[in-house]
């Protein structure tokens, strides 16, 4: 498949991703009733990103060069997602993040996004 003929869907594919609100392509929009509903949501997106940077760290998928960038992104996307998600938490409740729902659903928001992203930018669905 030659890159040429792919490259103009996926960026109009990243266009339209990019004028939704945050997580409004997402079936689980609502916080979860409980902390363990959050946290089983949050197992569940966090599952479907490592199947998805699986399949984009595959040599065969891509060059060994982006595959080395791709790796230090994913290095520093952990901190991101976690004070994008405390700044949320904070405006929701005082809790404690970690025993926080507003703070858990965060981050399974913000990793079905990555998921998303991966999937759109590398084309490894």
């Amino acid at each position: 498949m030659s890159l040429g003929k792919t490259r103009p869907c996926r960026i109009a594919i990243t266009a339209a991703l990019l004028c939704l609100p945050a997580g409004q392509g997402h079936a689980q929009t609502a916080v979860p009733a409980t902390l363990a509903d959050a946290q089983k949501a949050l197992q569940a997106a966090d599952a479907s990103l490592n199947a998805i940077w699986k399949r984009c760290t595959e040599p065969a998928s891509t060059t060994v060069q982006s595959i080395a960038a791709m790796r230090s992104a994913q290095l520093l996307w952990p901190k991101y997602r976690d004070m994008n998600a405390r700044a949320y938490q904070l405006g929701q409740s005082s809790r404690r993040p970690l025993d926080d729902v507003y703070y858990v659903h965060a981050q399974t928001l913000m990793t079905l996004d990555r998921a998303t992203e991966l999937k759109l930018l590398f084309g490894c669905n």
